[in-house]
């Protein structure tokens, strides 16, 4: 009877979890902010895949100078995860302060009191998000490759092991700082801030940061393991950060999904904590 009692409460928690995750995807596809990135962000990426790909340097070939796109074309195919990836960060933090923000996290808790049950259907749906948003920036920057390389008589190279290995890699990259950027948003009141904090460290902090720790040998390593880097590395193998020595591409995921892993612990420790009573980020 006890036996039978449990897998009932097994089965009713796994529903609950089902069912918070569907709400958080529902909240995440009716607010017109997210759904604007997302649009804006395609729009973005294949102006800059474009541009990548008319405006690459020349470069020195045995029949003649002519343009980088032969070399360059994988880094075209990358531009949605390139300069996309922050784009899955903010999804995360508007899944947890955009809620504070609209005042729809303390009805969130109402229904759902487990608080760590709650972290963690925003986390899985973040993951949902960032898979579906990362595919939909690749694919603007694989569609601008696939017809630069077309019209310049160039292999379009996406039946290469190596290459549809890079893409998949960067594709998995997206879910993980989206749920990096979960924890992110956990740790602040206010959606602006937490946007604000996640946008200085990656694009000028975490620089910094490695090319001081590139300075000495022996925190070279620790260098190539910072966000900017990772980035470097899963935007085929393309030095960031400092110029911080690139990690494999499996590698590099091994450390986002501990950076991953981290977020969701302080942002655990966090809501647990945190008093939600105002019901809005004040």
């Amino acid at each position: 009877m006890t036996t039978l009692q449990e897998r009932r409460l097994t089965s009713s928690d796994r529903e609950s979890f089902r069912r918070d995750v569907r709400a958080e995807l529902v909240k995440l596809r009716t607010d017109v902010v997210p759904c604007v990135a997302v649009a804006g962000g395609v729009v973005i990426i294949l102006v800059l895949a474009t541009l990548y790909a008319l405006f690459a340097g020349e470069v020195q070939r045995p029949e003649g100078s002519g343009l980088a796109l032969p070399e360059m074309l994988l880094n075209v195919y990358l531009t949605g995860f390139r300069y996309g990836f922050i784009l899955s960060v903010l999804l995360g933090i508007t899944m947890m302060a955009g809620d504070l923000r609209q005042g729809t996290l303390l009805t969130t808790l109402v229904a759902s009191p487990r608080r760590s049950r709650v972290l963690a259907a925003k986390v899985a749906a973040a993951g949902v998000a960032g898979a579906v948003a990362g595919g939909l920036l690749l694919l603007a920057g694989l569609t601008v490759g696939v017809v630069a390389a077309t019209i310049g008589g160039h292999p379009v190279l996406l039946t290469d092991p190596d290459t549809l290995g890079t893409i998949g890699a960067a594709w998995l990259a997206h879910p993980l700082f989206a749920v990096i950027g979960v924890g992110v948003g956990s740790l602040f009141r206010k959606e602006l801030l937490a946007v604000i904090v996640a946008l200085v460290w990656l694009l000028l902090v975490d620089g910094v940061v490695a090319g001081i720790l590139n300075q000495t040998d022996a925190l070279g390593t620790a260098a190539s393991m910072l966000p900017g880097s990772v980035v470097g590395a899963l935007s085929g193998g393309v030095e960031a950060g400092g110029g911080a020595e690139p990690l494999a591409a499996g590698a590099a995921l091994l450390v986002l999904a501990g950076y991953a892993g981290l977020a969701w612990l302080v942002g655990a420790w966090t809501v647990a904590r945190r008093d939600y009573s105002a019901g809005r980020d004040r």
